[in-house]
This record gives structure tokens, C-alpha cells and sequence, in this order.
């Protein structure tokens, strides 16, 4: 998104994390989140909009990554149904 021009604007809890992806990717800004506190989501979104004024999508991605072969365990294909 950001190679096409786009502001991208990360948020997580790990600062240090934050900061070696913006350095990676210059123009990219971080902000710092704790999602489980509903007070630190308000405050991301107030000062989201006051520094970002022209923020015109959010897209929320969350979760663990985790590597697996999903192939193990699977039927083969002479017994699938």
C-alpha cells in the first residue's frame, strides 16, 4: 500500500517491533496500542485522526502466525471422500 503512495500507519503493542519495520519502510508510521485496554483504542483513534487527518481506511489485523504442515494427518487421496 505504501508503494503506491498510500500513508500506512501500524500500531501494536511492542515498540521496539514498531520501529525496526518503519525503519524498513520509510514514510510508514507506528503508533503503540495496547488492544485490551478500551481507553488506549479511544485515544489511538483521537490522535489517528488529529495527526492523520486525511486517514480515510483502518483495517485491523490480529492474530498468530503460526507455521504447520497441513498436509500431515490428511487422508490420502485414494481414501478421501
Amino acid at each position: 500500500m505504501a508503494e503506491v503512495g498510500n500513508q500506512v500507519i501500524i500500531a501494536g503493542a511492542r515498540a521496539a517491533a514498531l520501529t525496526e519495520v518503519t525503519k524498513q519502510n520509510p514514510g510508514m508510521q507506528a503508533m503503540t496500542l495496547d488492544i485490551e485496554d478500551p481507553g488506549a483504542i479511544r485515544a489511538l483513534a483521537q490522535q489517528a485522526s488529529s495527526r492523520f487527518p486525511n486517514l480515510n481506511i483502518v483495517v485491523y489485523n490480529a492474530g498468530i502466525m503460526c507455521m504447520e504442515n497441513l498436509r500431515v494427518g490428511l487422508p490420502s487421496s485414494e481414501n478421501a471422500s
